[in-house]
């Protein structure tokens, strides 16, 4: 298949169509949804919204199933109040979180540069989302109106805002309310929560990327995160899209950039590998940009299957694509995502030179290393280092981009892969942290084993299972 050169094709048939709000007329009811819903936009979630959130709460804690009629009525309600575009032909990756990874931007741009068109209404991450790691790119528009939304889908056929009082407010608020009570890990407010956001943004071909890990929100077993899974696609069928979902396995870190700042750097080392002016130059020495560099093409799997999907591409030109083709495209001749990331940033107030230079202020930054004291194999703390990012974050921060919540004092080079051997003084892992407070023992950060944990090595790759 020969991939668009140009990154804004298809710009002048974005619509702006929005269709009323509506809520759901009953519970369990997928078919007669009418009217308007008044969402509390307190933390103290009220109305249908409180009472479908408590109800799912009550079925989890006695471990009945929830209906999925209620999953969908709950993400309906999580749009009311707010725009809810009309569901058209685009795509957007969205994750059920957990550090290392940074498909939920490489993805959008890749398939983006393929010629499909990106709606993406997405929350923080923890440590890093994607909206907060643009966010600290100066300039860049993380919130965005109604009308913001569609002029950056005009220019650019890539737009990105936070959930906000315009988009899905309800589940700005619920999210909100889970991490103060600590249900961010149960499964059918993850697909509610997911499938609200795509919905306001009128995704008909969403993808979701579902991370199993034993620290995951999404399940803790293949099994598990495979019957959850199944379930986002049909709770997305009852709500008129076709979902993907693609299972990987999040017991390691899938690249060795964590933070905000660190997910920036990743990305612009993605784009550099595309044609970046001056990308070549780049010193990645003990970067483990081979690490970096597989995790990329597994961003380009899941590309590869959402363009596949979407019937926009599928019957264009009457032909295929297939990963050769995207990578070629994409991160082989041309600089094609750079062109991409290029127009979405200016379409949000930012601009390419902005991102680069905080890129490299991020890269150069001083990095304190932490050294094996004895020789093993090395295994990572994933879910300690998300949480010592977090609350370095959360100490008295001022973010980078004023206005903006989302500061970034602190992050993560991991520099060996999990599973490989070290000797002792090795270094494993460097941090850049604020230098009033105490970095974390090396023992919260990584453990020195015996015998090589489970690997990407043995278990096949990142990338596991696609369902839908």
């Amino acid at each position: 298949m020969s991939l668009s050169s140009e990154p804004g094709r298809d710009r002048d048939d974005v619509g702006s169509r929005y269709v009323k709000t509506p809520g759901p007329a009953g519970i369990g009811d997928a078919s007669s949804r009418e009217g308007w819903l008044a969402v509390d936009r307190s933390d103290d979630v009220t109305g249908s919204v409180g009472a479908l959130y408590r109800h799912i709460l009550r079925s989890s804690e006695l471990s009945t199933e929830v209906d999925v009629g209620l999953i969908a009525d709950l993400a309906m309600a999580l749009t009311a109040g707010g725009a809810l575009r009309e569901l058209a032909d685009c795509t957007d990756l969205a994750s059920t979180g957990g550090p290392g990874s940074i498909s939920t931007m490489l993805v959008p741009l890749m398939a983006r540069a393929s010629g499909l068109r990106v709606a993406k209404v997405g929350v923080p991450g923890r440590p890093a989302g994607a909206v907060d790691v643009l966010a600290n790119v100066p300039g860049y528009r993380w919130s965005s109106t109604e009308k913001e939304f569609d002029d950056a889908m005009r220019r650019s056929g890539f737009a990105h805002t936070a959930a906000n009082e315009c988009w899905a407010p309800g589940d700005a608020v619920l999210f909100r309310r889970r991490q103060a009570e600590g249900t961010q890990g149960v499964p059918a407010l993850v697909v509610a929560s997911l499938l609200a956001k795509k919905l306001a943004a009128g995704v008909r071909y969403p993808g979701f990327e579902v991370r199993a890990a034993r620290h995951g929100s999404f399940g803790s077993t293949p099994d598990e995160v495979r019957r959850n899974g199944a379930i986002l696609c049909e709770v997305a069928e009852r709500l008129g899209m076709r979902a993907t979902v693609f299972v990987t396995n999040a017991e390691y870190p899938h690249q060795p950039w964590i933070g905000r700042g660190e997910a920036l750097v990743a990305l612009g080392i993605a784009c550099a590998r595309s044609g970046w002016p001056g990308g070549a130059d780049l010193d990645l020495e003990g970067v483990a940009d081979a690490w970096l560099a597989e995790h990329v093409d597994t961003c380009a799997q899941m590309a590869v299957a959402l363009v596949k999907v979407s019937s926009s591409v599928a019957t264009r030109e009457g032909s295929s694509v297939d990963r050769a083709d995207l990578m070629r495209e994409t991160a082989g001749l041309g600089g094609h995502l750079t062109g991409v990331l290029s127009e979405h940033l200016q379409a949000h107030g930012s601009a390419w030179e902005t991102f680069e230079a905080r890129f490299m202020s991020v890269l150069a930054a001083r990095r304190e290393p932490v050294r094996a004291q004895e020789g093993g194999f090395v295994r990572y703390r994933i879910e300690r280092i998300r949480d010592h990012v977090v609350n370095a974050n959360a100490r008295g921060a001022e973010p980078i981009n004023p206005g903006t919540p989302f500061p970034d004092r602190a992050g993560v080079l991991l520099h060996v892969p999990t599973a490989t051997r070290v000797a002792p003084g090795d270094v494993v892992l460097s941090l850049r942290w604020p230098s009033e407070l105490a970095p974390p023992d090396a023992s919260e950060l990584f453990e020195i084993t015996d015998f090589p944990s489970t690997s990407r090595y043995q278990d096949g790759g990142q990338l596991r299972e696609v369902i839908g």
